[in-house]
C-alpha cells in the first residue's frame, strides 16, 4: 500500500480515534500526513543544471570548485555554501 493510499484514511479531526493513533495504525509518521511537498523555483532548476553541466564537464572538480566557477560567472547567490563548516 502507497503513503498516498495510507494518508487518504487519516482524519485530523476525528473525535474517536487521536491522530496520532490513527498514523500508527496506518503505519506512517504524522510529519509524512504533515507535509506538503513545494515545487523548487525556476532559479533553482537553473542552477541545479549549470552544476550538472560543470560536473560534466569537469569531474575532478570538487564542490568548492563548483561554487567559484558558479561565483565568477555571476550564476551563485549567497545560498550556496562551499564545503563543510
Amino acid at each position: 500500500m502507497g503513503t498516498a493510499t495510507q494518508k487518504s484514511g487519516i482524519l485530523k479531526d476525528d473525535p474517536e480515534l487521536s491522530f496520532t493513533n490513527q498514523c500508527n495504525l496506518a503505519g506512517v509518521s504524522r510529519s509524512v500526513v504533515y507535509y506538503q511537498a513545494v515545487e523548487p523555483s525556476a532559479e533553482d532548476t537553473l542552477l541545479r543544471h549549470r552544476i550538472d553541466e560543470i560536473h560534466t564537464r569537469w569531474p575532478f572538480c570538487g564542490s568548492r570548485k563548483i561554487v567559484s566557477i558558479l561565483r565568477l560567472e555571476g550564476s551563485a547567490g549567497e545560498g550556496i555554501v562551499s564545503g563543510r563548516r
